[in-house]
């Protein structure tokens, strides 16, 4: 079994799924489709945008890393010109050739409407994160909270993980389309 997870930024595939990827880490590969490189890091205003980049790119290098996962890649495209048709593409030959049994995927407009056309056609499954509708909940056990209280505190400003940015924090909820 392969599961894919689709990110739109760095980070939020931490903050959603990094539970359910402590229970069988080799069997998720995520992939991260923009640079992320324009928001700035907590208490560092003063980087520029390739020191930006190069942190997040190491901080999601030992958080894979951390969690055991078997790949990670980021697509680079530019968040503000995101070019669609060549993002369809490169996600349609990666969701056809890997035989996915399921895709995981950040509920973000552009994102979700491009993956939904392509599980249509390979009759994969798709859960969504990061979304206000759910129907699919993940009990985390303390092992999973903890793998990913850690995996969290391995982002560069981060504090807090059951304040700051994930509420509940022992439960991971998706949504599953079709």
């Amino acid at each position: 079994m392969k599961n894919l997870i689709i990110s739109w930024d760095n980070y939020s595939w931490i903050k959603h799924c990094s539970g359910t990827i402590a229970r069988d880490p080799l069997k998720y590969q995520v992939i991260i489709i923009n640079r992320d490189d324009q928001s700035l890091i907590h208490n560092c205003n003063f980087l520029c945008e390739s020191a930006v980049f190069e942190q997040r790119r190491f901080d999601v290098f030992k958080i894979g890393k951390f969690l055991g996962i078997k790949k990670v890649a980021n697509l680079l495209f530019d968040e503000e010109n995101t070019q669609l048709d060549i993002l369809t593409i490169k996600l349609q030959l990666t969701i056809m050739l890997s035989k996915l049994d399921s895709v995981i995927c950040q509920d973000h407009g552009p994102l979700c409407k491009i993956i939904t056309e392509i599980v249509k056609r390979t009759n994969t499954e798709l859960f969504l994160y990061d979304t206000d509708t759910t129907n699919f909940n993940f009990m985390l056990t303390e092992d999973e909270i903890k793998i990913k209280c850690m995996a969290l505190k391995k982002i560069t400003g981060y504090t807090n993980p059951s304040e700051k940015f994930v509420n509940p924090i022992n439960t991971e909820s998706f949504n599953l389309i079709g």
